[in-house]
């Protein structure tokens, strides 16, 4: 009888204690912008489009967090994607991913991110603005102007 109170008592003590955690409120939105692009440094912008990746689902923090970052996920995806990992690189790839980032917002999904895909021989295929087929087919990591 001892051992049950003692291990109901244990078992309630651990359960308020779990239920009166304050809840932390979670302001960040889904996707981080610059993680998905390190993750994914092959990715056009019609490909982040096509994934379903939007300026409402996603968002690109202040240049410093990133800069500052002491997160491993952070450093192990700069080794991984760059080979190197600081605070130069870091500033470089940031104003890459910021600009790609102000051409992800301008453009909206449309079907010309599939018709970008097809051959430019083929008479029955739409016909694409070039502007935006160049905008689509930027990759965030391989930009030169910024």
């Amino acid at each position: 009888m001892k051992r049950f109170c003692l291990f109901w008592g244990l078992f309630c003590i651990f359960f308020i204690n779990i239920i009166a955690q304050p809840k932390s409120v979670n302001y960040k939105k889904e996707n981080d912008y610059f993680l998905t692009v390190l993750t994914n440094p092959g990715f056009s912008l019609c490909d982040f489009k096509d994934v379903g990746l939007n300026e409402s689902n996603t968002e690109l923090l202040a240049e410093s967090d990133y800069l500052n970052a002491t997160g491993s996920n952070v450093h192990r995806l700069m080794m991984e994607v760059v080979g190197r990992d600081d605070y130069a690189t870091r500033k470089k790839i940031y104003r890459k991913i910021a600009a790609s980032w102000q051409v992800f917002k301008e453009i909206q999904y449309r079907k010309e991110c599939v018709d970008v895909h097809y051959s430019p021989h083929n008479i029955w295929a739409k016909k694409i603005d070039p502007v935006i087929k160049h905008k689509l087919s930027i990759v965030p990591l391989k930009l030169e102007e910024y």
